[in-house]
């Protein structure tokens, strides 16, 4: 996250952890973020506002931070693919 899609977006305030796991230890600091020797990849993200929409950007950019790909436009539109079974 760091090296390929942080860094080149600009994305300051980012980082993962299990926050759903231990609820009651997390006040909304980035401090109390706790479980990140297992982070929650699909719901632990934690962000400052700025930084969200710099990553919703990079969706809506189709891959595209300003002047740097970081997704092929490939990738983006299978994240936006449902992959569920009804």
């Amino acid at each position: 996250m760091d090296k390929y899609i942080a860094q080149p977006c600009g994305i300051g305030i980012s980082t993962y952890g299990n926050n759903l796991a231990i609820a009651a230890a997390w006040d909304g600091n980035p401090e109390s973020l706790q479980g990140k020797d297992n982070p929650n990849m699909e719901g632990g993200m934690m962000s400052s506002l700025d930084d969200y929409a710099k990553l919703l950007s990079l969706h809506l950019n189709e891959g595209v931070c300003g002047s740097n790909r970081v997704l092929s436009a490939e990738s983006v539109t299978a994240m936006r693919t449902a992959t569920t079974l009804n």
